[in-house]
């Protein structure tokens, strides 16, 4: 979830082209926190996801986690 993105090109993950690091500093450093969560496409073009916290919480990131799985309706189409 907390992956390192490093791309000097624009992509769906790094948009900006931006150089960009993502930290796990949501629980603290050292702490290694992995869970499912449901990936959607946003009225503006991000692509954004829901996961359940460790503490029993609701987290939306908008960057900073990878699309590991394939759509279930179609695994032919391309996930970004």
């Amino acid at each position: 979830m907390w992956d390192n993105i490093d791309s000097s090109k624009p992509s769906v993950r790094n948009p900006s082209g931006a150089r960009k690091k993502i930290t796990k500093d949501r629980y603290g450093e050292g702490v290694h926190y992995e869970v499912f969560g449901h990936a959607f496409l946003r009225n503006d073009g991000r692509v954004c996801a829901w996961f359940a916290g460790r503490d029993r919480d609701a987290i939306e990131l908008c960057e900073g986690f990878r699309v590991l799985s394939r759509n279930r309706n179609n695994p032919n189409e391309e996930m970004p």
